[in-house]
C-alpha cells in the first residue's frame, strides 16, 4: 500500500488556532469576572420554576420515564438551592419531586386496575394548572380503586395506589 497523500504541518495554521482557543477562553474567565452570580433569591425562584415546570411535562406525558431518574433530577435541584433560600422553598422542592415520584409509580401502576383515560384526565388537569379539577378527578380515581376487590386485584397494591392519587 502506497500512501498517496503526504502529510503537511502549517506552523501559522497551528498558532492562529491556538490562539482562538487562548482568546475563547480568557474572554470567557474575564466574563465569568465581570458579570454578577444571580441572587440567591432570583436562583431558588428558577429552580423551583424549572422543577414546577419539569413536573407538568411529566403529567403530560404518557410514558414518563424511569423514577429514578425524575429523583436524582429533583435531589440535584435540591443540592443546587442556595444556602440562603427560604425553608418555603426548599419545601415546595421537596413536594414537587415527592408528586413527580408519585406521578410516576400512579402511570406504571394505574393501568392495571382503571382505565387509563382517568388518570390522563387527571394528571392532565394537574398539568394544566386546574387543581381543582385535578383534586376532583384524582378522587374519582380514588374511589374506583376503593370500588375493586381486594381479594382479585391485590390489597397491598390497591392500597399502595390509592396512597399514590392521594399524595398527588
Amino acid at each position: 500500500l502506497n500512501i498517496t497523500k503526504s502529510m503537511t504541518y502549517d506552523g501559522s495554521q497551528f498558532g492562529n488556532g491556538a490562539m482562538a482557543i487562548f482568546a475563547g477562553i480568557a474572554v470567557g474567565a474575564v466574563a465569568m469576572l465581570i458579570i454578577p452570580q444571580l441572587s440567591p433569591a432570583i436562583r431558588a425562584q428558577r429552580l423551583l420554576a424549572l422543577t414546577l415546570a419539569d413536573l407538568r411535562r411529566l403529567a403530560k406525558r404518557a410514558s414518563p420515564g424511569r423514577q429514578d431518574d425524575w429523583e436524582s433530577r429533583g435531589v440535584a435541584r435540591l443540592l443546587a438551592m442556595p444556602d440562603e433560600a427560604e425553608p418555603v422553598e426548599r419545601s415546595e422542592l421537596a413536594a414537587t419531586v415527592a408528586v413527580g415520584k408519585e406521578i410516576i409509580r400512579l402511570r406504571h401502576v394505574a393501568p392495571r386496575f382503571v382505565p387509563v383515560a382517568m388518570v390522563d384526565a387527571a394528571l392532565q388537569a394537574l398539568a394544566e394548572g386546574r387543581s381543582g379539577e385535578a383534586i376532583g378527578r384524582l378522587e374519582d380515581l380514588d374511589r374506583r380503586i376503593a370500588a375493586l376487590t381486594p381479594a382479585t386485584s391485590g390489597g397491598v397494591v390497591l392500597l399502595s395506589l390509592s396512597a399514590m392519587s392521594l399524595s398527588i
